[in-house]
Order: structure tokens, then C-alpha cells, then sequence
């Protein structure tokens, strides 16, 4: 069964009981030490478990959950045989994830949903115990208070525990605001094919507020819900080309501080924010792959790793993640060549423990 009024009052205690006082800049937070795994499938999708410092990666044939120490990671297949994409925790023991895409093309030519639908896999001492199909259609869920929200085709969709869905509105890869009012969407799908609404590609964020609030963000993209109730989204600044990856183009990461502010500009050439649980601070990846920790505040930015990509904020804000390209050294009877394919098949999670503020 999905439970999930009572991760409220669990993440509320593990979030406010660890926030600092302070609130240091970039320039002040100082890695303590560093942890990591190897992966066996060069997209991991790492998430943390919201109520502890548990790792959720994909895996090949199915999922892994990841801890500090030795022994303390368990590989599980899926009996069903569905890959697992987009997972995210709905509490601290249960996940949810769903397919690859969003549509699938049929011999005929026609595009359809995927219908692979979406999974709830229900967890006991780091043991998965129970798996059912919460929907057979959706894409991408995110928890958004007391139901999931996903995407069919072009139409945002709201899932309840016993798997009732009903339509919400037209639109792409919704962002809610976990255990708040708020939701962001894009108007197009931007860095997907676009089969349904004959717009300008880049379109704009929609951010839902409330129900009678709503703002807009020209062209962009990846928004994510700061600790104070803002939002910050990547801007891009033209069209991504079809042969270079997509934040090769100049964006902007801006900051949306409530209802009645402007965008304001508080970097340039980022992708993938990650706003602190706690602190007015983001962790992004800049063009050049470097790990940046920014601060909504105007203060500098500061240069936390030379490498770093898809950042993500341990529950209480004290790790960071990251994932990245895994180095294998050649063995005595292989070729770089070869080594280097054994990497592309993989990928490393490294975890940052910190220390935030002097």
C-alpha cells in the first residue's frame, strides 16, 4: 500500500532537526571527506533516500540501494523486467519510478503512451517486499503532496494511492513542490520531440504557485523548488543544436523568489540545479563539468569539484552527490580503447560529505 501522509512529519524532523544556523557562503563550505561506487549502467539516475543517507541508482536488470561502508549494497532484479527510470522516493521506504519515454512509436507509425505505467516498490530493512503497478500509463512521477503527478503525452496527470488518475493540464515534465502548493511545467517539451503543439520550441515555464497565481519564465527549463518557497530554472538563451549536447548553448540560471518578483539572473552557463534542503545556496554543473555551489543571496560563487554532474542534496543538506565519468585503468592484456568502453558502460556516484559554515 502507498503510504504517504506520514513522510511529512519524518522528513520535517530529519531536515529541521540537522539545518545549520547559519548560513555560510560558497566560499565556506569545506569537504570533509568522500565516499562512492562504481555502477553498472552509465545513467544511475542517484537519488537519496529522504530520510537517511541511502542511495537509490538504476542498475542493470533492475535497482540498487547504496550506503556508506562496506557490504552495505544490495543489487535487485526486476521480476517484472522493467526498467526503472525517473524513480523517486515517496517516503523513507517506498519509491516509485516509471518507463524510459514518455511515447512509444507502434508499427503503424502512431504515437502512443508507453504503457509500461508506473511502479511502487515498498522496502524493509534495505529489502524491497512488495512491487504493484500504481498506473498502466505515466511517465516521470513526482510526488506532490498526498498524490503522484506524471505525464501522458501532453497532459499532466494526478495519481492517487489507489491508483485513480485524473487529468490536471496540458503540459510537459512537471516539477511539483514536494509538501507545498506549487508546481512548475514547461509549455513544450523543449528538449524532446514535439508531437502535440505546433509552439515555438522553447516555450516557457510555467510556474503554478497556487491556483489563481501563476508566473512565467521565457524559454526554460530544469526548475527546481528552493527551501523558501522560490523556484530557479535554467534559461536558455537559443535553440539547443541537434549534434552537441543541449547546455552547450549559453542559459542563464535564474531565481524566482515568490508570486511578485522578477527573474534575477544568478549565474550564467549552468544546467542541472539543485537548491540546498535548508540554505539560500544551489549546487549546478557549469559548461565545463565542474561541480558550483552558487548563492541566492549574491554572494560569489565557489568551485566545489572539477567534475561533477546531476547534483543532488542528501535530506538534511550535509552530502552532496554526483555522478560521474568512471575511470578504469587498462588491465595488462587490454587496450585503452577497450578499458575506456568498459567505462562508458558505467558510471561512478561520488558523495561529498561537508561541512557548512565555519
Amino acid at each position: 500500500m502507498l503510504r504517504i501522509a506520514p513522510v511529512v512529519f519524518v522528513l520535517l524532523l530529519f531536515v529541521t532537526g540537522c539545518a545549520p544556523r547559519d548560513t555560510p557562503a560558497p566560499s565556506q563550505v569545506i569537504v570533509l571527506r568522500h565516499y562512492g561506487w562504481e555502477t553498472t549502467v552509465p545513467d544511475p539516475e542517484a537519488e537519496w533516500n529522504p530520510t537517511s543517507y541511502q542511495v537509490l541508482v538504476r542498475a542493470a536488470g533492475g535497482f540498487a540501494l547504496l550506503e556508506e561502508g562496506q557490504g552495505h549494497q544490495g543489487y535487485f532484479n526486476s521480476l517484472e523486467k522493467r526498467s526503472m527510470h525517473d524513480a523517486s522516493w515517496v517516503n523513507g521506504y517506498e519509491f516509485v519510478f516509471g518507463p524510459a519515454d514518455n511515447v512509444v512509436r507502434i508499427p503503424d507509425g502512431s504515437i502512443v503512451p508507453n504503457t509500461d505505467g508506473l511502479t511502487v516498490v515498498a522496502m524493509r530493512a534495505a529489502q524491497p517486499t512488495e512491487t504493484r503497478l500504481l498506473s498502466r500509463s505515466g511517465w516521470r512521477p513526482r510526488l506532490w503532496r498526498d498524490r503522484i503527478v506524471a505525464q501522458i503525452e501532453d497532459r499532466i496527470v494526478l495519481i492517487d494511492s489507489a491508483g485513480t488518475m485524473n487529468d490536471f493540464v496540458p503540459g510537459f515534465l512537471p516539477e511539483p513542490q514536494r509538501h507545498g502548493p506549487g508546481i512548475c511545467f514547461q509549455q513544450t517539451p523543449v528538449l524532446e520531440e514535439d508531437h502535440w503543439t505546433a509552439k515555438p520550441r522553447l516555450g516557457a515555464l510555467v510556474v503554478r504557485w497556487q491556483p489563481a497565481r501563476i508566473s512565467g519564465i521565457p524559454a526554460a527549463i530544469q526548475p527546481a523548488w528552493t527551501a523558501d518557497g522560490g523556484v530557479v530554472a535554467v534559461q536558455l538563451g537559443s535553440e539547443p543544436a541537434a549534434d552537441a549536447p543541449w547546455w552547450r548553448v549559453p542559459t542563464k540560471l535564474v531565481h524566482l523568489a515568490g508570486p511578485n518578483a522578477a527573474p534575477v539572473v544568478v549565474a550564467s552557463d549552468m544546467h542541472d540545479p539543485a537548491p540546498h534542503p535548508t540554505l539560500p545556496m544551489v549546487a549546478a554543473t557549469d559548461r565545463d563539468g565542474r561541480l558550483v555551489l552558487i548563492d541566492l543571496r549574491g554572494r560569489p560563487q565557489a568551485v566545489l569539484a572539477e567534475i561533477g554532474e546531476r547534483p543532488r542534496w542528501s535530506g538534511d543538506g550535509q552530502r552532496l552527490l554526483v555522478e560521474e565519468p568512471l575511470q578504469v585503468a587498462p588491465k595488462p592484456d587490454q587496450t585503452p580503447a577497450h578499458a575506456q568502453a568498459l567505462a562508458d558502460q558505467g558510471r561512478y556516484v561520488h558523495v561529498y560529505v561537508l561541512k557548512l559554515g565555519t
